[in-house]
């Protein structure tokens, strides 16, 4: 019974993190972060460090639903274009029947002023256990964080275009292609307008981020080590 914000992290939004100092304070004082990108792993094993697991929305939805039919737990389905959120929510329906939806919305009003309270006021009559927010990065952070105090939801989860995908708009990659770690060429061939600038110039930047910082690493602990040695 109480309030949760449960962020994604990929390499869209770390390198929008390294931007925005507003988007990473919200990711360090979330309740939860989970790694919903390969690029993201790789740069944490990169550092040194032991990659959680990757857990992709896309996917994660259907698991999601039969979690929440389960336990009789209701959603709110918030974004996307009109009528993408009803058609999401007839196919967790027809999936698993028992599942409480508490209401839809789309994404398509101004996130400030009479519009977004407008959109509150659906949300908290419908009082749902779960909030997935579906306007893409870094807006649907920024509209969280915003009106945080003033939604009355238990979990919410900010989902890009997940809506897209429950709703079959959108196709989910082969499993060989997850397997090689191709699934993001596949979702490029799907939405190039929308994912090729970004992937074409974001993967590099973060890549050289990474590799900078494992170099200030490596000659940080290399200087340790000669001081220590000098010590003794």
């Amino acid at each position: 019974d109480k309030k949760g914000l449960i962020l994604n992290l990929n390499i869209h939004c770390v390198c929008l993190a390294w931007r925005e100092a507003w988007l990473k304070r919200l990711i360090t004082e979330a309740q939860m972060v989970f790694c919903d990108g390969d690029g993201v792993r790789w740069g944490i094993g990169m550092l040194g460090h032991k990659a959680p697991p990757k857990v992709a929305f896309t996917r994660w939805i259907w698991e999601l639903g039969g979690f929440a039919a389960r336990e009789g737990l209701s959603i709110f389905l918030l974004g996307a274009k009109p009528g993408i959120a009803e058609e999401a929510a007839a196919r967790l329906k027809k999936h698993f029947p028992a599942i409480r939806i508490a209401g839809t919305e789309h994404g398509y009003f101004k996130k400030q002023g009479p519009e977004s309270d407008a959109v509150i006021e659906k949300i908290n009559r419908a009082r749902p256990h779960i909030l997935i927010v579906c306007f893409g990065m870094p807006v649907q952070e920024r509209w969280l964080l915003e009106n945080l105090e003033k939604l009355h939801a238990h979990a919410l989860l900010p989902a890009g275009g997940v809506l897209d995908y429950a709703a079959g708009r959108l196709g989910n990659a082969p499993g060989w292609m997850i397997q090689c770690y191709l699934e993001w060429f596949f979702r490029v061939c799907e939405e190039p307008g929308r994912l090729l600038g970004r992937y074409v110039t974001e993967i590099p930047y973060f890549f050289i981020r990474i590799l900078g910082q494992r170099l200030r690493l490596g000659l940080f602990r290399a200087a340790s080590d000669q001081n220590n040695g000098d010590g003794l």
